[in-house]
């Protein structure tokens, strides 16, 4: 059984918590939190307070780390977020308050000034983007830090022990699932070789098209297909820089999928997942980011020939202490549809 303990207490010595369900994804690792608690009329905890620090435990292992958001009194519900979600709220500025493209000073400066709780791990990028176009404006450390992780082929994320870390996803199997127990979808919905973004010149008020593709001399697009999205940002941007145009078609390339991606989230019951030694993987161990074999599946995206079975990196995780099934998602599977995706960059933009 799991414990929590939230500004420093532990609950079980306060009123009987029930339903915690905990998810984890990659990138952000340890993502959010819930669970219920008896809330008599009138009741109210000062150490249930939004702002507070969220640990959960197994054992004597901390195996989630967050912050309380607003409780729910009257339904007695309380929902924590993962350290890594505050860094859409938290400028990226350097120690004297001017903006910076690089990770690790906006980092640094978020812990010494606004009171981010993390520790900054020595893989935190310490040089600035390749695109210095984003000092022109304000940006939010999770703008940077996925700039920064896209341009390394890397995710990044805050684990149970706080610490803010950049990996490259594992290409080695963590767990085995045995033929038959599930199976995934493929989708090229969100799959895009090209992006063309249509604006207005600010040096001579010509409508003219800036085109975004992935770097690769074009083998995205000899292997899975052209398939391009146009965007017209003529009306809601006015005339904008060559470079801001070019930002915002990367921008929206780099939310894009580089290939068609594997779909569906699957539950799984309790030893249907196995270790590499073939025992059943305790479940509260599973996290997102790691490799799952799914064997009997065949990998239809293998450059040559197709595989008995697929590995898949895990980008969601949810389970509930108790449950004997959890529920893991595939990391292609959380990217946002497209036209949310659009409206996001070309909205950040404007």
């Amino acid at each position: 059984m799991l414990t929590v303990k939230v500004g420093g207490r532990w609950l079980v010595g306060l009123r009987l918590t029930e339903d915690l369900s905990l998810t984890w994804r990659w990138p952000g690792d340890c993502f959010e939190c819930s669970w219920t608690m008896q809330t008599d009329y009138g009741w109210r905890d000062g150490s249930l307070e939004a702002g507070k620090s969220v640990e959960v435990f197994d054992g004597a292992n901390r195996i989630w780390l967050g912050e309380l958001n607003t409780p729910d009194w009257g339904s007695g519900s309380f929902t924590a977020r993962g350290l890594s979600q505050a860094a859409a709220s938290i400028p990226a500025f350097d120690s004297g308050l001017n903006t910076t493209t690089t990770p690790a000073t906006a980092v640094d400066t978020a812990i010494a000034q606004f009171g981010w709780n993390v520790i900054r791990d020595a893989s935190v990028p310490t040089t600035p983007l390749t695109d210095d176009d984003t000092t022109d404006g304000i940006n939010q450390i999770n703008t940077i830090l996925d700039a920064a992780a896209d341009e390394r082929g890397q995710r990044w994320g805050v684990d149970a022990d706080g610490r803010l870390y950049f990996a490259a996803d594992q290409t080695v199997p963590t767990w085995q699932i045995a033929p038959g127990v599930v199976e995934l979808g493929q989708s090229n919905a969100n799959y895009r070789s090209d992006i063309f973004v249509r604006y207005t010149r600010d040096t001579d008020a010509t409508i003219v098209t800036e085109r975004a593709q992935w770097s690769d001399g074009g083998a995205t697009r000899t292997r899975y297909g052209f398939v391009s999205e146009t965007v017209d940002v003529t009306t809601n941007l006015g005339p904008i820089s060559q470079p801001r145009a070019a930002e915002i078609a990367n921008g929206i390339l780099s939310k894009c999928a580089p290939q068609p991606g594997w779909t569906d989230s699957v539950e799984v019951q309790h030893g249907e997942i196995l270790t590499n030694g073939g025992e059943a993987a305790p479940l509260a161990l599973i996290r997102a980011g790691h490799v799952v074999r799914l064997h009997g599946v065949y990998d239809d995206m293998a450059y040559s020939g197709s595989m008995p079975y697929l590995d898949v990196v895990l980008g969601e995780v949810k389970w509930t202490d108790g449950q004997q099934a959890i529920s893991l998602s595939p990391v292609d599977s959380l990217r946002g549809d497209l036209a949310s995706v659009i409206e996001d960059v070309a909205g950040s933009a404007a």
